[in-house]
């Protein structure tokens, strides 16, 4: 197949709407212009430090302004963005880093402490630390070859050993910034294969790693003269994903720029496309909900408004005071966000401008979509997953109260079928959910054992279970791997937890299967009451009986005082409560 190559997408918006907003954090904004010159010049600067084409480089951040420059600085390079969850442990991002063979390792300053104890275990890597600073004209980004993590923060001056001189004194040749400073115990060169640019450091255990810029000192690390990619391949790997972790073993998803692109096409062709579109970024960047958003900015053309993180009222302030017209959220988020709305006792829905709430992350409660129906909160449910690049089936914004409670119809470049035993199901009977198209993914980096089982003759499986009612509508029941099969009857947790949610006490819910030697399997609960609730257990089971047959009621619910197990999505970690249910047996 022929390479398709497109015009750079932030260099075209870039070139037709300079002066318009791009992304906006904080009271700092950026227009393409801005966000453009800033790509670029970080690009250089990441070439200054050795990343070259075909480089897998690693990022531990939250969303920043930074972090958006950072994912198109390694498009011009032709790089390959690698996001970490910021959530991980030091030893799950080993792991991570590891599996998928990164060169580079960058964080955040408020990441940075995490970084350097990946650095204590991963030494081989090339380390840096990014920083927004406040100067004269706007925001400044540096990067910061990794050094001394503490004293890199606090702004110290640092010193080569033993020779005296302070940073300042030094000339930065490439040769000098990339192999006699030592930026890193191991850092690449020039040299056109891997093996010419590698470059040990003699007394790497012991030399300082020297940082080109210190804060408040006015130097920069310099720009390498190194040719951008002014074009995008969409054959091309955007980034590696890791599975967010609905189960215990995370998979590097390939992420290509077609698959970008034919995503957001299917989009906007669902969801409309209006000059003056905002969106709201309040998922982590590390999820391809959040990094989908930056993606549709550029090929839109239109704006971002990033948050560092969810938070419910900041959220519903930004809707209001930022004019957003469309915001991509899960359940529990949308719960927490009208939560904030009735403490505050001053707004019961949101203004006419916000003319789209993208609702994924699995089935929303029943209760929960008739709450926003009846404010005229403008809820459209979606149903996709990293594989599929975000979106792949997503409700018309006219059939959201007609089908409420249904994921809608696949996006125009994705093909959708319910397959049952091997074969084609019939409307309104559940199987598993295969989707095709320019969406999914080529398969995992480095596992083509779990390509092969994920993805055969172009369908992807999965692994949720749904339907198709007779107007081909889908509604998504559960994951097949949190099916609970109880005396051969098959109970999908999330219709118990929706039953459940609708208990006036609880907060939060979620159902597991735990064994049993008559049923093979029974639900159990977990639910998180309201803060002053004093319901029991006994009254929550009481509740869920009035509305559900006999062998869904949950054997025993446990009452949890922490917030329930949950990715960086929002998704419910059952896998983690099985593990507990197991615990608590085996204690």
């Amino acid at each position: 197949m022929n390479e398709i190559l497109l015009p750079h997408w932030l260099r075209r918006c870039a070139e037709n709407h300079p002066e318009h907003l791009a992304v906006k954090c904080g009271q700092v904004s950026w227009s393409f212009a801005e966000l453009d010159r800033q790509a670029i010049s970080l690009a250089k600067k990441l070439a200054t430090l050795g990343v070259r084409e075909g480089d897998y480089v690693a990022l531990l951040a939250s969303n920043s302004l930074s972090y958006c420059a950072m994912v198109h600085a390694l498009t011009y390079l032709g790089a390959v963005f690698v996001p970490l969850n910021t959530r991980l442990t030091v030893e799950e991002l080993c792991w991570q880093v590891h599996d998928v063979r990164a060169t580079m390792f960058v964080s955040d300053a408020g990441h940075a402490g995490v970084a350097s104890h990946v650095w204590e275990r991963m030494p081989e890597l090339t380390y840096a630390t990014l920083a927004d600073e406040q100067e004269e004209g706007g925001v400044v980004i540096r990067i910061l070859p990794m050094s001394d993590v503490s004293s890199a923060g606090e702004g110290r001056e640092h010193r080569i050993e033993g020779s005296g001189r302070s940073i300042e004194e030094r000339e930065y040749s490439r040769e000098g910034a990339g192999r006699a400073q030592g930026i890193a115990p191991t850092i690449r060169g020039s040299g056109s294969s891997r093996e010419e640019r590698e470059h040990s450091v003699e007394g790497a255990g012991r030399a300082q790693c020297i940082a080109p810029t210190i804060r408040g000192s006015g130097m920069s690390l310099p720009e390498s003269d190194v040719s951008l990619h002014i074009h995008i391949d969409l054959g091309a790997t955007q980034a590696i994903l890791y599975t967010s972790g609905t189960t215990s073993q995370p998979k590097g998803v390939i992420i290509t720029y077609g698959m970008q692109w034919w995503n957001a096409i299917g989009s906007t062709l669902n969801l409309g496309h209006h000059a003056d579109d905002c969106w709201l970024a309040c998922m982590p960047f590390f999820h391809i909900g959040g990094l989908s958003i930056l993606m549709r900015s550029v090929i839109y053309g239109i704006s971002v408004v990033v948050q560092e993180k969810f938070d419910p009222m900041a959220v519903n302030e930004a809707i209001y005071e930022d004019r957003v017209t469309i915001i991509s959220v899960v359940a529990v988020m949308l719960q927490r966000m009208l939560a904030a709305l009735a403490e505050s006792q001053e707004r019961n829905s949101y203004p006419s401008t916000l003319r789209c709430v993208l609702l994924g992350g699995g089935p929303a409660p029943r209760a929960l979509l008739e709450d926003c129906a009846s404010r005229n909160i403008p809820v459209v449910q979606t149903y996709g997953l990293t594989e599929v690049c975000s979106q792949a089936v997503t409700l018309a914004p006219a059939d959201a109260l007609r089908k409420l409670g249904s994921a809608g119809r696949p996006l125009l470049p994705v093909q959708l079928c319910i397959m049952h035993n091997g074969q084609l199901a019939q409307p309104n009977e559940p199987g598993e959910i295969h989707l095709q198209g320019p969406t999914v993914t080529p398969g995992y980096l480095h596992r083509p054992d779990a390509t092969s089982a994920a993805i055969q003759d172009g369908w992807l499986n999965t692994g949720d279970i749904g339907y198709l009612d007779d107007e081909g509508y889908l509604y998504v029941l559960d994951r097949r791997a949190d099916l609970i099969i109880s005396g051969g009857e098959n109970i999908y947790p999330a219709e118990i937890e929706a039953v459940l949610l609708g208990h006036p006490d609880v907060e939060e819910a979620a159902v597991c299967g735990q064994a049993d030697k008559q049923w093979e399997q029974v639900p159990v609960a977990f639910v998180r009451l309201h803060e002053g609730s004093t319901a029991t257990a006994d009254e929550v089971v009481a509740y869920a009986k009035q509305y559900l047959a006999k062998y869904k009621w949950p054997r025993v619910v446990y009452v949890v005082k922490e917030p329930l197990p949950r990715n960086a999505s929002g998704k419910l970690l059952r896998w983690e409560l099985r593990r507990s249910l197991l615990q608590k047996m085996l204690s």
